[in-house]
């Protein structure tokens, strides 16, 4: 995630007079974010990740706060596609708030997903049985962390 948006950001940095359609193909299409969905790997854009089934993103310990606070729960999804859609403003400012929303938003509502459905893996039996207890909680760490590789790759 963390690569799509730095790629992101450095798109944004270009001078653009199609409301930088580069960098929004690629948070509309890029597939670099790893993401487990229930028990299906694969790789998404970030886009997508507010896409995520609703029985997924539920399992957040804060999802019910995040629809109270914003009304819906595609709330950063919409303010990110809006901001891209701005041209009016200055540049500098929109990459900055585009690139905060991605970060400080997205990737923390995905994170606490991730521990939601760690909590929810550990307490009830047979919710994904064929995925390993530690994964969600592994997959939060290397978002916290930023990686789980070691210094052997191994």
């Amino acid at each position: 995630a963390d690569l799509d948006i730095l790629t992101i950001d450095q798109l944004l940095k270009f001078p653009s007079a199609t409301k930088n359609q580069m960098a929004q193909l690629y948070f509309k299409y890029g597939r670099g974010m790893h993401i487990i969905d229930g028990s299906d790997f694969g790789f998404i854009s970030l886009d997508n990740l507010s896409s995520v089934s609703d029985e997924v993103a539920q399992q957040s310990p804060y999802y019910s706060e995040y629809i109270e606070y914003f009304g819906h729960d595609k709330a950063t999804n919409t303010a990110i596609v809006a901001a891209f859609d701005d041209t009016d403003g200055d540049a500098e400012q929109r990459r900055a708030y585009l690139v905060h929303l991605m970060r400080l938003n997205m990737i923390p509502q995905l994170m606490m997903t991730y521990i939601g459905l760690s909590i929810r893996h550990c307490t009830e039996v047979d919710v994904y049985p064929d995925v390993p207890p530690s994964l969600y909680w592994d997959e939060f760490a290397a978002l916290y962390i930023g990686s789980l590789e070691g210094e052997e790759n191994s």
